[in-house]
């Protein structure tokens, strides 16, 4: 299918990921839930959509933070997220980031990470609470339109269509569109998305990152 972009054509990208991801396998539908925010949740609510069991997708934007659009996925139930961006020019560019929550070292929170000083443990429950239990993964413009035009489901709100966004938005999902998507930390990304049972590679590719303390 032309519309999408394989990343792995050109050896000048870096892989996409984000930092502190687990590592997972997932093969769900698709639900988009705009933003990720709480009124968005509400707003499928109210339309008789359920996100559980599926992986969302999901634009960047409104000041919510990777980490807490992953966090509220996380509690309605969503399996997995797949965030893109909208902004600049290039549709087939992701945005890496993390999605740690806070900031600066999570082993010495509220002070200085020194040779010596004091640490908590990698189990430690102040520690644990910071990083994400399901997968992320960042997504290129271009594939993200490609899933949006493939949703069917409830129409969205009039609002989602009105955002002066480049996306596509016309249904929620779940489905029919469903991903198949692996990522290994330290070892690879593979991300299938299959529509109307055929399935197409949007990316492939070693990512040679470690989630390092």
């Amino acid at each position: 299918m032309s519309e999408f972009l394989d990343l792995a054509e050109s050896d000048k990208i870096v892989s996409p990921y984000h930092a502190y991801s687990p590592s997972g396998t997932v093969h769900a539908k698709v639900v988009f839930v705009n933003y990720g925010r709480e009124v968005d949740y509400n707003a499928l609510g109210a339309l008789g959509v359920n996100v559980s069991g599926c992986v969302v997708l999901v634009r960047k934007g409104e000041g919510l933070s990777r980490g807490g659009v992953v966090k509220i996925a996380e509690s309605k139930g969503a399996l997995a997220v797949l965030l893109y961006a909208e902004d600049g020019r290039v549709s087939g560019g992701v945005e890496r980031g993390t999605v740690m929550r806070g900031v600066g070292d999570p082993l010495s929170p509220g002070w200085a990470g020194v040779e010596g000083g004091e640490r908590l443990g990698l189990e430690d429950s102040e520690v644990l609470e910071r990083f994400p239990k399901i997968p992320s993964l960042p997504l290129s413009f271009g594939n993200a339109d490609v899933i949006l035009g493939s949703l069917g489901g409830r129409t969205v709100p009039p609002e989602w269509r009105d955002s002066g966004g480049r996306s596509r938005v016309l249904r929620t999902g779940p489905g029919p569109a469903k991903v198949n998507f692996t990522y290994q930390v330290g070892c690879f990304v593979c991300l299938f998305v299959c529509l109307f049972d055929e399935c197409f590679e949007c990316s492939m590719l070693e990512c040679c990152t470690d989630r390092m303390l």
